[in-house]
């Protein structure tokens, strides 16, 4: 009689475990979804409030087993995670299972984190569920790997110009916890008993009193405008990746009769900018382009290639001293077809001097570049000190002040986080094919947030440049717009390369999207210059004020002129930083901590998983 009674209880338990597990894994499933939906191209953000309330009652079912339901958690998520990355699948698809997998597991993470702290700490999830969650956030976003903060809670409420307005004073994490806290008290109120459900309406009304304070924030004034024009280029990073002198040169051309149709106006523009490393040639310092004059470089073809016939590529000769003479194509020698490589530089410099507006460029900064030619095989071996990811500003036909490296560099796709410290073992992981394909991880980090000054009528125009990746990092955008609590860029010009995400414009949404939060967090213009799109002009609330090309937002090249409005202030958040974020990093810290001393303290007492039917509640 005992053995089938434990027998039948085992097979009791089991059912509810996988019940139990069942019902984890669909709840995070239904948050992905809700995620999903609330993020472009769907673009219903109010789902954003409803989006976690699946996973914080699944983390309230799970009283034992945890493991097993943070592992259905993880599972519930993957779907969405690979749906949202699947272009990473053309960049390095072992990278993008790994990714995925590892994005999974913050849900997971959340499910258990808060089972076992809610029950460790004899409180309700709903209490509970906004630091973890917001913490988790912020460790995935700044943290680990150096930080990927994508499909952040807050960002759909970025099309709410009211409520992004309090952006302006907690940063993006700040907003998350606000759109968690407001959702998970409301569900607390409905769930809850007693005083706790009277503690859980007073803490929703608190949240949105002081959302509704923080929204009321004088919004940053402007005066005066920076005219720009965005040169979007359209090259495919798979074309990009080995750009076959021909079709390099094809380019460049296409790149330099943009460049004089958008000077070319009525109003001509203050600045003209390509994206990042737009520029095809190897160089644009003094310095480089000298060692590359002296050392005669040349794209070479065979003569069966067909080259286009160029209209706006120019030369200056070997030495870069004669006068600019076009060149349509290129020449021949030794039965090969070649074209010298200093035509790329020439050209941008000529063409910048002839127009008389500065050009912004995308471009590799190289430190002591040195090329040495074997004799007799007439084979080069190029070596430099350092290469970045940098931003020149040309005028007057050279290249004017410093130029800016990038200094936060794109995790897999620049560097491997920690990995790169040991040469042997981030060779050893690209050679396994994690990290995007063809790409050497060469680039060194810059140090200096240094900004560009741009000659205006109406006089001088701070210009910061993040680059690609660094528009979506908060600190990093403000690092270069902010020296302390003054203001030191007037407007924030993001170069980035979207070839990356190729069919998949979904992506390109979500990039903006993003970085519209960086105008509100810093109370400034923001400019997009775009390979593939979306090229964009955002104002200090936001707004996006102007987007896209004539032949389209994606996919095409053409020319974006638009006004950048110059604001005079600064914003909270700008003086002060992202506290809200990593207060709430060490909220979760403190509450991990607590559980642990809880946890010795009242070793070997008994204690009730369930912290939803506390004595509390039920008085």
């Amino acid at each position: 009689m005992t053995s089938r009674r434990v027998q039948g209880t085992t097979h009791k338990n089991t059912l509810l475990a996988w019940s139990t597990r069942s019902s984890v894994c669909a709840a995070s499933a239904l948050t992905s979804i809700l995620t999903l939906l609330a993020f472009p191209p769907f673009g219903l953000w109010i789902l954003t409030f409803l989006a976690p309330l699946p996973l914080l009652w699944a983390a309230g079912l799970t009283h034992k087993n945890r493991l097993g339901a943070a592992i259905a958690a993880s599972l519930g998520a993957a779907p969405v995670w690979a749906w949202q990355h699947q272009w990473v699948f053309g960049v390095s698809a072992p990278g993008a299972v790994l990714m995925i997998i590892y994005l999974s597991l913050y849900a997971g993470a959340f499910v258990w984190l808060l089972s076992w702290l809610s029950s460790r700490l004899r409180t309700s999830v709903w209490l509970l569920g906004p630091v973890v969650w917001v913490g988790l956030e912020v460790l995935r976003g700044e943290v680990v790997w150096q930080g990927y903060p994508w499909l952040l809670t807050g960002y759909p409420l970025i099309e709410s110009p009211y409520l992004s307005r309090a952006g302006a004073v907690v940063g993006i994490y700040g907003i998350s916890f606000l759109t968690v806290a407001l959702g998970m008290s409301a569900l607390g109120i409905v769930t809850s008993k007693n005083r706790l459900r009277i503690l859980a309406a007073a803490s929703f009304f608190g949240i949105a009193i002081t959302w509704a304070a923080l929204s009321a924030t004088p919004r940053v004034v402007t005066d005066g405008v920076l005219r720009v024009a965005v040169v979007q280029t359209n090259i495919p990073q798979s074309v990009k990746l080995g750009w076959p002198p021909a079709t390099r040169m094809r380019d460049l051309d296409r790149m330099l009769e943009l460049t004089v149709r958008a000077c070319e106006t009525d109003t001509p523009p203050d600045l003209v900018i390509w994206p990042e490393t737009m520029f095809p040639g190897d160089a644009l310092d003094a310095n480089s382009l000298a060692e590359e004059r002296a050392a005669a470089l040349a794209w070479v073809t065979e003569t069966d290639v067909a080259w286009p016939v160029l209209r706006f590529v120019i030369t200056r000769g070997a030495d870069g001293i004669d006068p600019p003479v076009p060149v349509s194509g290129p020449f021949e020698q030794n039965n090969r077809l070649m074209m010298p490589t200093t035509v790329a530089s020439d050209s941008l410099l000529a063409w910048q001097e002839r127009l008389g507006i500065p050009f912004l460029i995308g471009a590799a900064g190289i430190d002591e570049l040195r090329f040495e030619v074997e004799e007799g095989t007439g084979s080069i071996t190029e070596s430099s000190k350092a290469r970045y990811n940098s931003s020149y500003l040309i005028n007057q036909g050279r290249v004017e002040g410093n130029r800016y490296d990038k200094i936060h560099l794109t995790p897999f796709g620049e560097v491997m986080p920690y990995i790169s410290a040991w040469p042997w073992l981030e060779r050893l992981v690209l050679r396994v094919g994690i990290g995007a394909t063809d790409l050497s991880f060469n680039f060194d980090a810059g140090t200096d947030p240094l900004t560009h000054i741009v000659r205006t009528e109406s006089g001088l125009v701070r210009v910061a440049t993040p680059i690609c990746f660094e528009g979506i990092m908060p600190g990093i955008c403000r690092r270069l717009a902010y020296a302390g609590n003054e203001r030191q860029a007037d407007v924030l010009i993001q170069l980035t390369n979207e070839g990356w995400f190729s069919s998949f414009d979904t992506g390109r949404e979500q990039h903006l999207q993003i970085i519209r939060w960086r105008a509100v967090e810093l109370g400034i213009s923001v400019v997009r210059a775009a390979n593939t799109g979306i090229s964009a002009v955002i104002s200090p609330d936001g707004r996006v004020i102007a987007r896209g090309v004539e032949a389209g937002d994606t996919r095409a090249d053409g020319v974006l002129w638009a006004d950048a409005p110059l604001p005079t202030g600064t914003t909270p958040f700008g003086r002060m930083g992202d506290i809200v974020g990593w207060a709430n990093l060490a909220g979760l810290g403190a509450l991990l901590l607590a559980g642990v001393i809880v946890g010795f303290t009242h070793r070997g007492r008994p204690q009730s998983p369930d912290t939803d039917e506390t004595e509390e509640e039920n008085r």
